[in-house]
């Protein structure tokens, strides 16, 4: 059993308490939780969950390492639960955690079909406790230059955006791609819409396995993703077509991560064309040096919960985006016909009762 740390920890925050939080999940993005999590304020790091031996031998910083999830759930010195796990495992996870009494941080996605966001959603609902859903991009400082261009109207109206997401690892059969590279800008998407999405029509190389979807929204806008994951290049760009211009997000250039165009797009066009023409339309853009966007989300999180205020990636949204997702599967599965997203806000489509889950988990 945990023990409770010493009783001036909780006042080193000021007024605010400390939030003791246990990372579930020691792998390739835990690893980077944890050590963003010590070195955020007001958070204190108990516990470590992992059921491999390896992964919880490779990490240290001075907290208990457990193999047994049901350890964490029954902790009384631990206020929140931080899961890193694979996809699959998120909603089942995520639910036992609410149904104990902890907050929750979840990697996205939060579920990988419907019912089981629905079922988290519920669970929240039931416990009356906070969740939010990592993504990490909503953090980034190039990001929020953006969505503050947006909002002062420096582009118009969003009109379109097109996005490339390739290369890097390749995701494992229970890690598709869809899954594994989509969720980061269907979410940008929703948020920079303001609005869920409509339909999806999405089809797959079965080949190369690219993918490419195109998200419908209200008032005829839409987002098309292109995704690669065998592409020997890595890319991760989105851009943001405007009735005034257009500007560019691309997260591996080295300094020059966001540009804006004067030059007025077809929303319509295709990624290819519109990196041509954009290409020689650029102004300057001041590049900020902010902190470490993890760092910037799990404050976030940390703040949001001492405080009660909303989180900006929280259960709605999170069931937004995997309402989406799980459509652009569907038509994936289809050969490309198109798929309306369902309305999980209708009451027909409620979750009421908890996902009957098993309390480990794979990696």
């Amino acid at each position: 059993m945990l023990s409770t740390p010493a009783p001036e920890l909780w006042r080193a925050a000021g007024a605010r308490p400390v939030l003791r939080i246990a990372v579930v999940g020691a792998g390739r993005w835990g690893v980077n939780l944890i050590r963003a999590f010590q070195a955020t304020p007001a958070a204190h790091l108990p516990a470590v969950c992992d059921t491999s031996p390896e992964r919880l031998n490779a990490v240290d910083g001075g907290f208990e390492k457990l193999s047994d999830f049901r350890s964490v759930l029954e902790c009384s010195a631990v206020d929140v639960v931080a899961i890193a796990t694979p996809p699959g495992s998120h909603s089942a996870l995520a639910a036992q955690s609410l149904e104990a009494g902890k907050h929750v941080f979840v990697e996205k996605p939060m579920a990988v079909d419907l019912a089981g966001a629905l079922a988290v959603r519920a669970a929240a609902a039931r416990s009356g406790l906070r969740i939010m859903v990592g993504y990490v991009l909503q953090h980034h400082w190039a990001v929020s230059t953006l969505f503050a261009a947006v909002g002062s109207r420096l582009l118009g109206t969003p009109l379109a955006v097109l996005a490339h997401r390739g290369g890097g690892r390749l995701p494992g059969p229970a890690h598709p791609p869809w899954w594994s590279l989509a969720p980061h800008d269907v979410s940008l998407a929703n948020l920079l819409f303001e609005s869920a999405a409509r339909q999806v029509v999405a089809t797959e190389d079965p080949e190369t396995r690219e993918q490419l979807a195109t998200i419908s929204y209200a008032c005829g806008r839409r987002a098309t993703l292109r995704i690669e994951p065998r592409a020997e290049a890595r890319q991760r760009r989105f851009i943001v077509i405007g009735t005034h211009g257009s500007a560019v997000f691309d997260d591996l250039e080295p300094l020059h991560k966001l540009k804006f165009y004067s030059l007025q797009l077809d929303p319509k066009v295709g990624l290819a064309t519109a990196d041509a023409a954009l290409r020689s339309h650029a102004f300057d853009v001041p590049q900020a040096t902010q902190d470490e966007p993890l760092r910037r989300e799990l404050a976030h999180f940390v703040e949001s919960v001492q405080d009660d205020t909303p989180f900006r990636t929280g259960i709605d949204h999170a069931v937004d985006v995997v309402s989406a997702l799980a459509a652009g599967e569907t038509s994936l599965l289809s050969n490309g016909i198109p798929v309306t997203v369902k309305d999980w806000r209708q009451g027909a489509l409620q979750v009421q009762d908890g996902p009957s889950v098993s309390s480990s988990w794979r990696p």
